[in-house]
């Protein structure tokens, strides 16, 4: 659980971070941002937050055997203990930022860094350091209305509900690399790694939402990658199986393995090969853990089960394996018989 309610900005920087490798500039500001009107500041509180709802929990990661060696660890860690003005450690974060800006098709941006106090984060009150990297403009018309006149002009600026990149870095397990969020919008790209990899040098943590997603989403791998080929299974079987898959996180708090794969795949073979798949894509896996409601959740996607037959037909199965029967007819034609109680629309 994550409150921002009750959050107070504490300082405000903004740098100009250009692309290093086209040799375009590095501008730190000498002076940090006064933020004095209160409507602005509920639009930036707006900005700075609203993609931050999941607790997908990133902790730094040490640089060679040492922790402290990772520059924003480090940078964030004398701002908490008191060492470092928050306007200082911006400077410091602009530079690394814009020293990890050497691929070509690395934007140019704005990036502010803000201190922040009062954030809950599960249970814990901490405060926070934000980081935001403003990479795209978007433009937008401004209506000036004077004596029954309208004058219309355009601009162009941030997009308060869309965040480029950003991470907020909370007080809290610093021994552990600090609990941190991060967002991406590119994140699917490889191009757009250098900044969980090289620029923060991040990784999930080990906890519960994240075990969660691991063992979904290795499942889904698994029936995808293994079973398809070694078993020869039909798209019904698959269906079932995602969604035992999906019951069984729907309907425990404490998930245990081998409760989860006899319930899912029912077949020691299948079972086995499970195992096989694990070792041989090293995945760490916990065998025990609490399942996470928001991790099942924001991973719903992964349990759909949808048989696509030719361009015609799209069967969605949510339950009861049984009901769905598969066949050939005299004419070679494939067909699936379903059987229900009743139509409802």
């Amino acid at each position: 659980m994550i409150n921002y309610q009750e959050v107070a900005i504490d300082g405000l920087s903004i740098h100009s971070i250009g692309n290093k490798v086209r040799e375009e500039a590095l501008i730190l500001t000498d002076d940090p941002v006064s933020l004095h009107e209160p409507h602005l500041t509920g639009i930036i509180k707006k900005y700075f937050f609203h993609s931050f709802k999941t607790p997908e929990f990133f902790c730094f990661e040490p640089v060679g055997p040492i922790l402290e060696n990772n520059v924003i660890y480090r940078t964030v860690a004398s701002v908490f203990d008191g060492s470092t003005e928050i306007h200082e450690a911006s400077k410091i974060i602009a530079e690394h930022l814009y020293n990890q800006s050497t691929a070509s098709n690395i934007l140019a941006g704005d990036l502010m860094i803000a201190l922040i106090e009062d954030v809950v984060v599960e249970d814990e009150m901490v405060s926070a350091i934000g980081i935001y990297k403003s990479e795209q403009k978007d433009d937008f018309i401004k209506l000036l209305l004077q004596n029954k006149e309208y004058n219309l002009s355009a601009d162009k600026g941030i997009n308060i509900n869309k965040l480029d990149k950003a991470c907020l870095i909370f007080n809290s397990n610093k021994s552990d690399g600090y609990k941190v969020l991060v967002t991406d919008k590119k994140k699917l790209n490889g191009e757009a790694h250098y900044w969980l990899r090289d620029f923060l040098c991040v990784a999930h943590r080990e906890d519960d939402y994240n075990n969660t997603t691991v063992y979904i989403q290795a499942t889904k791998a698994f029936i995808d990658e293994k079973l398809k080929d070694e078993f020869d299974l039909g798209s019904e079987v698959e269906s079932a199986f995602l969604e035992n898959s999906k019951d069984y996180f729907d309907s425990n708090e404490n998930f245990d393995e081998g409760e989860y794969l006899s319930k899912v795949f029912n077949d020691e073979k299948v079972v086995n090969a499970f195992d096989e798949f694990k070792q041989d894509r090293s995945l760490n896996l916990k065998n025990t853990f609490d399942i996470s409601t928001p991790a099942v959740k924001k991973n719903a996607s992964v349990f759909k089960s949808v048989i696509k037959l030719d361009k015609n037909f799209h069967i969605y199965v949510h339950g009861k394996r049984e009901l769905i029967e598969k066949g050939t007819d005299e004419d070679g034609r494939k067909f699936y018989k379903l059987y229900y109680d009743e139509e409802t629309t």
